[in-house]
């Protein structure tokens, strides 16, 4: 893929992204870390976090700003669904594997951002953690 079929959104730069997932009712941040590619409404990549290595598939609108994806690892799905914005993406996953074991948690991933974040970059994160931990 060149680059110039990756998406040209500044709110979606194809490339290094990070972030987190939590378990309902508890704060501890499950890091994870991806490279993701956005073409066209589509979105895929690779990663891994505490629970392994994962493959991403799914898709994004840029009118609406919502995103809808898969992470499979080798034993199971994970589906996410969320907004796009400034922030990166936050919302909701649920646990589609092994009889679905009922799972539903929070997350928030960005992109990787290049030198030092600021203050405000900070406080957004933590602004948006607090609104995961609630739901």
């Amino acid at each position: 893929m060149t680059e110039s079929s990756e998406e040209k959104h500044h709110l979606l730069p194809s490339g290094e992204w990070e972030g987190f997932y939590l378990y309902p009712g508890n704060s501890h941040k499950h890091r994870m870390s991806m490279v993701l590619h956005f073409r066209q409404g589509n979105m895929h990549g690779t990663g891994f976090d505490d629970i392994g290595a994962f493959v991403f598939s799914g898709n994004y609108n840029i009118g609406t700003l919502l995103a809808e994806w898969a992470k499979v690892y080798h034993t199971h799905k994970i589906a996410y669904s969320g907004h796009i914005d400034e922030n990166g993406i936050w919302g909701h996953w649920q646990n589609e594997g092994n009889g679905g074991w009922g799972l539903r948690g929070g997350f928030h991933i960005w992109p990787v951002k290049k030198g030092n974040e600021t203050a405000v970059e900070v406080a957004e994160e933590v602004d948006v953690e607090k609104l995961l931990l609630k739901s």
